[in-house]
Order: structure tokens, then C-alpha cells, then sequence
């Protein structure tokens, strides 16, 4: 039984369970998930209605499954009904690759949301220091991200693609057939 369990990223790219509870035997468990599948001799986890936090500065994320999956070295975390911030980031995933491996850990994160550019999608692209000058009233997005961070570097690449779009820009509305931001 899975009550809320707190994914925390850190720098040295480790996974944490804390603060809650993680339930196969009747124990609370405060173990990194990696030995916690080793030695439950199995390679896949699934929790329900989880909340946890990537990055202490943002917002919480929080999703209706989470599916963690051991391969080969590598930890795959795939999401049902994922949400950040109230906003809907369905069909996103995360893969932490080469785990075994200090110096060489990398994070892809795939994000997908369909929000329009509003306060809360604008303050989750601010801190990744990508400020747009503009707010979105109405439209139909497809937004993509992909963030691949390493102990040293973290490098984003994104296509906002909108389609019967209404914007604010510095107090001026502007109704476009299409807007197409590339990150």
C-alpha cells in the first residue's frame, strides 16, 4: 500500500523515498527505490495518487500512477494523469540513465502539456530561465520539452505550437491562426 511517496532529485542524481510511507511488509521503508527493487527481486513499482518533488523551487508534482521501471542500469518513470502547478502534463516521462554510474548519471525529462501560456506554465519556463513576454487568453496548444540535465549541465530543447491563439504582449492583444515558439 502506497499512501504518498516523495521523489527528491539531488545532484548526484539519486531517487529518495522519505516522509511517508512505502508499504510491502508492514515497514515503513526509507531506502533509494533502486535497492529497494533489488532486493525485492523485481524490476517494475507501481504507486497510486503520489506527490513529489523534483525540484525543492517548484511545485509539487503529483500523478494518479507512477510507474518506476529498473533496466539495464537505467530507472524509467512513466505517469498517469501527472500534474504540476494544476497543470495537466500527461504523456510525460522520465528516464535516469547510466544509475551505476557517478559521473555519468543523466536525467531526460519528456514533458507534454496542452496548457495555454498562462501564470502558472510561465512560472515553470521562468525558472528554467526561460521568460516569454507574453500571456495566452485563448487557443489550442501542443506544448513539448525535453530537459536533459547532468551534474553539470542542464540543456533544454521545446516547441510551443499554437493553433487560433489569442496573446498579450506588452499590453497589446494580438489574435494569430498560429503561433510556433521554438526553446
Amino acid at each position: 500500500v502506497v499512501d504518498k511517496i516523495y521523489l527528491k532529485y539531488d545532484k548526484g542524481l539519486v531517487l529518495n523515498i522519505a516522509k511517508n510511507k512505502f508499504d510491502f511488509t508492514g515497514q515503513i521503508v526509507f531506502d533509494p527505490i533502486i535497492k529497494i527493487i533489488k532486493n525485492k527481486k523485481i524490476n517494475k513499482l507501481v504507486f497510486k495518487d503520489i506527490t513529489f518533488v523534483f525540484e525543492p523551487n517548484l511545485p509539487p508534482l503529483k500523478a494518479k500512477t507512477l510507474f518506476v521501471e529498473y533496466k539495464n542500469g537505467n530507472i524509467y518513470l512513466d505517469f498517469e494523469k501527472l500534474t504540476c502547478n494544476n497543470i495537466l502534463l500527461d504523456k510525460s516521462n522520465v528516464a535516469i540513465l547510466n544509475i551505476k554510474s557517478n559521473k555519468n548519471v543523466i536525467l531526460d525529462i519528456k514533458l507534454k502539456s496542452y496548457a495555454l501560456l498562462q501564470k502558472n506554465m510561465l512560472d515553470i519556463l521562468k525558472f528554467y530561465k526561460i521568460n516569454l513576454p507574453i500571456y495566452q487568453i485563448k487557443g489550442s496548444n501542443e506544448i513539448t520539452a525535453n530537459f536533459i540535465i547532468t551534474p553539470n549541465d542542464t540543456k533544454i530543447v521545446g516547441n510551443i505550437n499554437s493553433v487560433n491563439t489569442q496573446i498579450k504582449i506588452l499590453n497589446n492583444v494580438v489574435t494569430l491562426d498560429k503561433l510556433n515558439v521554438k526553446i
